[in-house]
């Protein structure tokens, strides 16, 4: 992830484990190198709306991330 970290990096975020993982490390390159991270999540019929709402919980906590919802 620290190769990725010396650019900006857009990535697909739904607040699960997996997702949530990569955008930790992603934010910890990111404050490396002094580079944005945005975390964004497709608001779309095929996702159930807990994961909608799971993904706007933990991307409340205190990150150095921007979060997007985007609708499709």
């Amino acid at each position: 992830m620290d190769r990725y970290g010396r650019e900006d990096v857009c990535l697909a975020f739904f607040g699960g484990v997996d997702s949530s993982l990569l955008l930790k490390l992603a934010c910890d390159s990111a404050a490396k190198y002094h580079t944005t991270v945005w975390a964004v999540t497709f608001d779309t019929m095929l996702h159930p709306a807990c994961d909608m709402e799971n993904a706007r919980r933990v991307a409340r906590e205190p990150v150095s991330y921007t979060h997007l919802t985007l609708p499709t």
